[in-house]
């Protein structure tokens, strides 16, 4: 089963591994992670690193539709929420390093999850392309270290 798997064509795997990481970025849990070993494991090795970008993409542009409807829901917060919320927002405002730094971070490690720090980015109103910037960058160094590792055991 796995030999047709990793003799499909690398356009192939591409859109799959590019639906599955689009949609189950949607997620709180997603399967991104697993999907990364088997493209360790399975593809071919000068289509490994193409195959991160394009999961990396698909991952972004489903936190960036995250992103997008907390910020939305954000207006739909009314009494201590709000406050609380407002007070949030300014004590980060001015503090650009620090939200792209937490951002960064979070998408390289994991922790806070992704998937919280996106809606909390969403709510506070931190800049879209700053966030679709660092989150890029952390997600897809994380995404090539899983891919990567397992190469250097085998």
């Amino acid at each position: 089963m796995f030999e047709s798997i990793s003799s499909a064509p690398p356009v192939a795997m591409g859109v799959c591994a590019f639906a599955i990481a689009g949609v189950g970025s949607l997620l709180p849990v997603s399967p991104v992670e697993p999907l990364l070993v088997g493209v360790a494991m399975l593809a071919p090795k000068h289509a490994v690193l193409p195959l991160v970008g394009v999961i990396t993409v698909a991952h972004m542009l489903a936190k960036a539709a995250v992103y997008a409807g907390s910020r939305k829901a954000q207006s739909t917060l009314t009494g201590r929420k709000r406050q609380m919320l407002d007070s949030l927002q300014r004590r980060l405002a001015g503090r650009r390093r620090l939200q792209m730094v937490s951002v960064l971070a979070s998408a390289a490690a994991g922790l806070p999850p992704f998937y919280v720090v996106t809606v909390a980015c969403g709510a506070l109103g931190v800049s879209m392309r700053a966030f679709l910037l660092a989150g890029t960058i952390g997600r897809g160094l994380r995404f090539a270290a899983i891919v990567l590792l397992p190469r250097l055991f085998t």
